[in-house]
């Protein structure tokens, strides 16, 4: 059950962050951005019926969740994924609506990263 998971993997931040040195930051910064693209067109894609589209943005999403450390949001992403593989993605409104709400914690917690620019906490 993801509503047990920590938001961010803080660990995984930092070997990140010593990984990108520099370009952290603006890795953070991507990762907003094109992530409030996808949760979006996924919005869309669902409300649409769009099978197809709401499949590769939940897939698309999963990945770039997983590896920013977003392990909640990427299961979210997982089950979507599926759901819309199975062509149930108008089954799919609750868990649309929790990966939106997974999506607003995690961001607040990276923008706390990008404000802070300091050491990440344990958590």
């Amino acid at each position: 059950m993801v509503s047990n998971m920590p938001h961010l993997d803080y660990t995984m931040l930092d070997e990140l962050k010593e990984i990108m040195d520099d370009e952290f930051l603006a890795l953070l910064r991507a990762f907003l951005s094109d992530s409030d693209t996808r949760v979006k067109s996924l919005r869309v894609a669902y409300d649409a019926g769009d099978h197809d589209n709401a499949r590769a943005i939940a897939h698309s999403f999963k990945g770039s969740s997983g590896n920013m450390g977003a392990a909640a949001l990427s299961q979210l992403c997982t089950e979507i994924e599926q759901l819309a593989k199975d062509g149930r993605t108008l089954d799919a409104g609750t868990l649309i609506g929790e990966l939106e709400g997974e999506y607003k914690s995690v961001a607040t917690e990276i923008m706390g990263v990008i404000s802070s620019d300091a050491k990440l906490p344990k958590k």
